[in-house]
């Protein structure tokens, strides 16, 4: 038979009039439970990318250059992300923002041709929203076929690294996993106003009580 939740008194009603008790939902606890699996995401992608990196820097010349330019092209121009690829090569966040991407792929020599090739083809594992324990299986199997032995230690090493990030008490969002929202008609990266708070005009708002962070705390270390 179905019910109807009263959200007011929090139980449940049938649907023939009759009430019945039910479990009692925190909904700022599961909110917050919310937001923190989120950023540990983010936060493994994080370290996954840093792999990547790792492993695009060790890949040699393979493939001639002549094919690979038109391949990594036709592999970016699906919608990839060609300041992330860049990043992935080596270059810092805002050069990789401001770099000509085609020039770059017209003037690549063979070894950079085929890194770039790695990236484009590793640039999904980066995401925050992949089942990190398959994606670090598939990077750790592609690092062992590129000879990079080290790529166990860089996983651990980057996870143990970001886990001691200050990270925004509202979204949970950290230096190298920043929230962005809408400031006017742009898209905007958020930048931090108080110790453990961003500029996200959500996360003032939405920033759970003390307690609800001390109840998500506790309910984790069950």
């Amino acid at each position: 038979m179905p019910t109807l939740r009263c959200y007011s008194h929090k139980h449940t009603l049938s649907a023939n009039g009759s009430s019945g008790r039910s479990t009692q939902v925190d909904y700022d606890l599961e909110r917050y439970k919310g937001f923190k699996k989120q950023v540990a995401g983010r936060k493994k992608a994080v370290a996954r990318a840093q792999l990547v990196r790792a492993m695009v820097g060790h890949v040699g010349a393979k493939i001639p250059a002549e094919l690979l330019r038109e391949v990594v092209i036709n592999l970016m121009n699906s919608d990839g992300d060609s300041s992330a690829l860049l990043w992935l090569l080596g270059l810092d966040p805002k050069a990789a923002k401001a770099a000509d991407f085609k020039k770059i792929i017209g003037k690549a020599k063979d070894v950079q041709l085929n890194q770039l090739l790695v990236a484009a083809l590793l640039l999904g594992s980066v995401d925050g929203h992949r089942d990190d324990s398959k994606e670090r299986s598939a990077l750790l199997l592609f690092a062992k076929v590129l000879g990079l032995k080290t790529a166990t230690a860089i996983l651990a090493a980057q996870d143990e690294r970001i886990s001691k990030e200050r990270a925004c008490r509202g979204c949970g969002c950290t230096e190298e996993t920043s929230c962005d929202f809408w400031n006017g008609d742009k898209r905007v990266a958020c930048s931090w106003v108080e110790q453990d708070l961003c500029s996200n005009p959500d996360c003032k708002k939405y920033a759970p009580p003390a307690k609800v962070q001390a109840s998500a705390k506790s309910a984790g270390n069950k």
